[in-house]
C-alpha cells in the first residue's frame, strides 16, 4: 500500500509556498505529475495539497483518470481534480495536459477555466 507515502508526499507539498515564494523572479515555479497511477485517497491527497499553491507551470501527462471504476482505481488527476487545483491559482501562466482522457463534459469547463486566466498559455 502506497497512501502512507502519498500521504508524506502531501504533506511535503503543503510546505511548499513559503520555498516558492523565495525564489527569485527569473525563476519559474512548476508542478509535474507524469505517468504516475494514484488511487481516488491518493488522487485527492494530491490534489488537496496542491489546491492554492502559486506553481506558475502544471503539467499532467499519461495520468488518464478515465471514466469508469477500473480506470478510477488505477488512474492519476482526473480532470475535475485538475482543473480544481487550476482555478484556485492565481499565478498560473502554463498549464498542460497531455495524453489524459477529457470527455465532452470537460471540455467547457476546461475551456472556461483557461478563457479565465489570460496568461495562461
Amino acid at each position: 500500500e502506497l497512501l502512507p507515502h502519498w500521504k508524506e508526499f502531501a504533506a511535503a507539498l503543503e510546505q511548499f509556498t513559503p520555498a516558492i515564494n523565495l525564489l527569485p523572479d527569473n525563476c519559474v515555479s512548476f508542478f509535474k505529475l507524469d505517468g504516475v497511477q494514484l488511487n481516488s485517497d491518493a488522487m485527492l491527497l494530491v490534489k488537496e495539497a496542491l489546491i492554492g499553491k502559486p506553481f506558475q507551470k502544471l503539467l499532467f501527462a499519461n495520468n488518464d483518470n478515465g471514466n469508469n471504476a477500473e480506470d478510477l482505481a488505477r488512474g492519476g488527476m482526473s480532470v475535475d481534480a485538475i482543473l480544481e487545483v487550476v482555478e484556485s491559482n492565481k499565478h498560473l501562466q502554463k498549464l498542460e495536459i497531455r495524453r489524459n482522457q477529457i470527455d465532452s463534459q470537460h471540455i467547457e469547463r476546461l475551456c472556461s477555466v483557461v478563457r479565465n486566466y489570460p496568461l495562461v498559455e
